[in-house]
């Protein structure tokens, strides 16, 4: 079960979750960005480069870096798609990046996907930590790279392909495309874009591990 994991190990798997995670839960700031300018920060990128779905945003991401002259206006940019994106700031429309809305009948927040990731948390022994719901997506990113983190056994690598199919990538083409409808900027566009990309290729290297 161990083969089709030597080229990514489980624990990479994880941390690219879990780098992806964080863009989620907050804002990119000048302090985020010279961190990657750090010889740590750089050989990070490199590593990440090795996983090819994510090259799109990690192309973007450089191109931010590279333009430390703009930092202050670049961030602010962002933190104004972030607010207007993601927490709907000044609009009726927005993507909020819970389940719940776009699972759930009404659209609305704590709904059943938010019990199941309860449930999940549970399950796994793990707390929420944050003030967000258990269904934010960064949340459930982590308990994704949790599952995979313990994926040695079968009845592990079926859970975790379970939640990629039926807790992930059930809602996030809809939440794309209405992150590139509002983005003023590419980022959080092309953020989502290339975790889609990557969760689907996981979905599929699970389902070798489970039924091979």
């Amino acid at each position: 079960m161990d083969k089709l994991f030597q080229e990514k190990p489980r624990l990479e798997v994880s941390v690219f979750l879990r780098w992806l995670a964080n863009f989620y839960m907050q804002e990119i700031t000048p302090e985020i960005l010279a961190a990657y300018q750090s010889k740590e920060g750089q050989d990070f990128l490199a590593y990440l480069e090795t996983e090819e779905s994510l090259h799109p945003v990690l192309e973007d991401l450089k191109d931010l870096i590279s333009d430390h002259q703009n930092w202050t206006s670049l961030t602010l940019d962002l933190a104004g798609d972030y607010s207007r994106v993601f927490l709907g700031a000044g609009r009726r429309h927005f993507a909020p990046p819970y389940a719940s809305a776009y699972l759930s009948d009404t659209g609305l927040l704590y709904q059943k996907a938010t019990s199941e990731m309860q449930s999940i948390l549970r399950d796994l022994n793990i707390g929420n930590k944050s003030n967000e719901a258990e269904d934010h997506l960064s949340i459930q990113l982590n308990i994704l790279a949790e599952l995979i983190n313990r994926s040695e056994e079968s009845e592990s690598t079926r859970h975790a392909i379970n939640f990629v199919d039926q807790h992930l990538l059930a809602w996030l083409p809809e939440f794309h495309s209405d992150c590139q409808k509002l983005q003023k900027h590419k980022f959080y566009g092309s953020l989502t874009g290339c975790l889609i990309a990557f969760l689907k290729d996981l979905s599929l290297k699970l389902k070798h591990l489970a039924f091979h």
